[in-house]
């Protein structure tokens, strides 16, 4: 089964971001139409996002404009360390950025994300008035961040997304994944687990955000197909707390719980908590981004499940993307990191190994490029 992934976050500001919720009638209105297809199972996803990277997918940019030499300098708008996702995404790439010896990293402007699409932007201005040689950009808000990014094209300046992207054409490369394609196939991987009957808990992350929207599209469309399973939804907000308060909630309402579907696997260790308190079993769960404390658990307690890892570290990916673009080489517009980053498969049970590493904490999301110490360093 070709699989997609999601994307990791944590918890914030959830008033303050309001200011980056996309409009439901115009996510919905644009979902997805099935299709039935002789080579694959899936279906044509027509919502905007699956379709810019339909299209994307097979553009190829000219880049000899941006050709210099080095050290180069760089600003990374990115997630910053919110999280062990957001975290571990920063280890990769500055390491991956020392490894090359292409970068004056006393010169790099850093600017994470805090919660707010407005930082984001700002630091879009910031960058273009240094006249930094490129930057590579994790988009809190497809929309809000779809201006800012064309005004530095505009500059002269090439921008790289990394793991997230913005709803323009109008940028130099992306190294992402299909988020909504990630959502319909954790979504299926219940509902065949099920032979679609029983009862379903979701927990989303924060509402507003792109990678819950277009993932939660995603997942819609799997839960249409098959009409016998009941889907109970609610918002996890990418924590282990929320999801543990939210799931004794639903643990109070629902007398079976045959499968949970999570948007982060730090909320499925809340979900386990909540239901071990009440001595309720711990059903097949399938979601994305998995943790070290969830694997944690699932290796001590053989647990049922199926990940998708939607991994920090293809940041190093991004940081090549941005050394190529320098170097004046042609790149492909949009690059699926499943494609490039070995050891990001799907995998159940039996793959644990291969991605469990129980040295580290368990905000730890792998897999792993670099020796331990550097991860250690870093805090894990």
């Amino acid at each position: 089964m070709d699989v997609n992934r999601s994307l990791a976050a944590n918890r914030g500001r959830r008033r303050g971001l309001l200011l980056v919720l996309l409009t439901a009638t115009a996510l919905i209105a644009g979902a997805f139409a099935a299709v039935s297809a002789a080579d694959e199972d899936l279906p044509e996803l027509t919502d905007e996002y699956s379709q810019q990277v339909a299209r994307l997918k097979e553009v190829t940019v000219d880049t000899s404009q941006y050709k210099k030499d080095p050290p180069y300098t760089i600003a990374t708008i990115v997630e910053g360390p919110i999280n062990g996702w957001g975290q571990i995404f920063d280890t990769t790439m500055d390491a991956r950025m020392e490894e090359t010896g292409k970068f004056d990293m006393e010169k790099r402007l850093y600017v994470p994300w805090n919660y707010d699409a407005a930082n984001q932007a700002k630091g879009i201005e910031d960058a273009v008035a240094q006249g930094v040689d490129a930057i590579l950009l994790t988009p809190l808000s497809r929309a809000a961040l779809a201006a800012p990014v064309e005004r530095a094209i505009e500059a002269g300046i090439p921008v790289i997304l990394c793991m997230a992207g913005v709803q323009t054409d109008k940028y130099t490369a992306e190294v992402s994944a299909e988020i909504p394609r990630m959502g319909y196939e954790n979504a299926k991987a219940i509902a065949e687990k099920l032979d679609g009957r029983g009862t379903v808990v979701v927990l989303h992350g924060i509402a507003g955000v792109d990678a819950m929207e277009y993932g939660k599209i995603g997942a819609d469309v799997a839960w249409a197909e098959y009409p016998d399973l009941r889907v109970v939804e609610q918002y996890g907000n990418w924590t282990t707390g929320d999801a543990l308060n939210v799931m004794r909630t639903i643990i109070v309402q629902e007398p079976e719980i045959d499968a949970i579907y999570v948007g982060g696997f730090e909320m499925a260790v809340g979900a386990i908590q909540a239901l071990k308190e009440v001595g309720r079993p711990i059903p097949f769960i399938s979601g994305s981004s998995i943790t070290n404390g969830f694997l944690r658990i699932a290796a001590d307690e053989g647990l049922d499940f199926y990940a998708i890892q939607f991994p920090p570290a293809g940041s190093k990916v991004c940081v090549d993307k941005v050394v190529d673009v320098l170097e004046g080489n042609p790149v492909q517009q949009y690059t699926s990191v499943w494609d490039v980053l070995p050891g990001v498969d799907p995998f159940g049970p039996e793959g644990l190994a291969d991605i469990y590493r129980p040295q580290f904490d368990d905000n730890f999301v792998g897999p792993t490029f670099y020796s331990d110490d550097v991860y250690e360093e870093a805090g894990f």
